[in-house]
């Protein structure tokens, strides 16, 4: 069966589901129907599109620490001591 999608078409159905997939970039092109292969081809020779790419990517981890920030003020021990181990390595409190 042939693709009839444009090159644009697909980048911007790839955008749309690497949002959703919170930027996990295999997922969202099995998801449109992009190869791994056609989709670092993409990020490698279209500078916009990369650009895009990488602010979803941010945007993922920000959210993600905005939950883990959630977790903390929530009293979740598994979060906080996670989250020590990440920003607080420097101050030797966990070199056991």
């Amino acid at each position: 069966m042939k693709d009839n999608r444009s090159v644009t078409e697909k980048k911007e159905q790839f955008l749309e589901a690497f949002r959703s997939t919170l930027a996990i970039k295999t997922l969202a092109a099995r998801r449109v129907k992009i190869g791994r292969t056609m989709l670092y081809e993409y990020i490698n020779t279209d500078t916009e599109f990369a650009l895009k790419v990488q602010e979803i990517e941010e945007a993922a981890v920000d959210y993600a620490e905005t939950k883990l920030h959630e977790y903390v003020i929530a009293g979740d021990r598994a979060s906080i001591m996670f989250f020590l181990k990440a920003k607080a390595k420097d101050r030797g409190l966990f070199d056991l």
